[in-house]
């Protein structure tokens, strides 16, 4: 799978964003999004799950064989806001994804992410770290090829963020495309940087 992103212009208000920007990846590595905030790591990601509609330009999605295709119904967005239900347990939530996306929880990353023990404690009850965590079991739990992460490993304490490193990094292959925004470089062992700001 690749990423094309041809002639981008995006703007907020008289603030430019994107100006012409090209840009293509492949799937064989994940791609660090790098930049000081304002750069527009995090639009980028918006624009490529169709949140936002750039103002000129193309983002195209090709397979192996080159053709094109739309990715509607094959993208895992992780932003700022988590999208996580306050008033429900983690258990609770959890079941409510399994259900949606018709796919089994993996006990063995639910302990991985220390979640397991945390079950039975509503959302509303989670540090910021915890919620990261929980939310990004949302995203394994959807199973989709394309995942586009922002500051998935930030408010995550040392074994946490090497632990969430290992299960995007599990991810590399051709059918699976991975974006991740980051302050810093040299996250994963396989990655390719694209630099925003410059």
């Amino acid at each position: 799978m690749k990423l094309h992103i041809q002639g981008l212009n995006f703007s907020y208000g008289e603030k430019k964003v994107f100006e012409d920007t090209n840009i293509d990846l492949s799937a064989d590595k994940i791609t660090v999004l790098f930049g000081k905030n304002g750069t527009g790591k995090s639009t980028l990601l918006k624009l490529i799950a169709g949140i936002e509609r750039c103002d000129e330009g193309d983002i195209l999605f090709s397979d192996k064989n080159g053709s094109i295709f739309a990715p509607k119904g094959m993208i895992a967005y992780l932003g700022h806001k988590l999208v996580l239900k306050e008033e429900l347990t983690v258990e609770q939530n959890i079941s409510f994804w399994s259900d949606f996306y018709q796919n089994t929880l993996d006990e063995n990353n639910f302990r991985l992410l220390e979640i397991d023990r945390l079950r039975y404690l509503n959302v509303s009850e989670l540090s910021q770290g915890q919620k990261k965590k929980l939310a990004f079991m949302r995203v394994l739990l959807s199973n989709k090829p394309i995942w586009l992460l922002d500051e998935p490993l930030s408010n995550l304490d040392m074994d946490s963020t090497e632990t969430i490193k290992k299960l995007i990094s599990d991810r590399i292959s051709a059918d699976n495309l991975v974006l991740v925004t980051s302050h810093t470089k040299s996250i994963f062992s396989k990655e390719q940087i694209i630099t925003l700001g410059n």
